[in-house]
């Protein structure tokens, strides 16, 4: 009975240990995975653009579909559109990309049919 008794806790041991090993393991690893995004992080370049945006008729639908739309977005950092002044205000890395390709962006949704960008200014 002695020797069953050695071996379950010799068993228990060696199974606590091990998995404490990968528990450690996988947060070194999930340090290692911030720290890389904070230093690409600090990488952006940030830049806000407020867009006049035609074609949209309700805040409901038009105005959330495109700020929805943008801030999924690679490369925006944040979305906002008013419906009541017709306009949107963008914030994006522009090392990933460009007014021009924000600008097609919007244009594009619904099938490139509805909104239409008229102005774009840098704040």
């Amino acid at each position: 009975m002695n020797t069953k008794f050695l071996i379950t806790v010799l068993c228990l041991t060696f199974f606590g240990l091990t998995s404490c090993k990968n528990e450690q393991q996988k947060t070194v690893s999930n340090t290692t995975e911030k720290t890389a995004t904070a230093s690409i992080s600090k990488e952006k370049n940030l830049t806000t653009y407020e867009l006049d945006i035609k074609g949209m008729t309700c805040a409901v639908g038009c105005a959330a579909v495109i700020q929805k739309t943008l801030a999924k977005t690679e490369g925006v950092e944040q979305s906002k559109v008013d419906f009541e002044s017709k306009k949107g205000t963008f914030t994006f890395d522009s090392n990933q990309l460009s007014e021009q390709k924000l600008i097609e962006k919007i244009e594009q949704i619904a099938g490139g049919k509805m909104y239409k960008v008229d102005s774009a200014r840098k704040i």
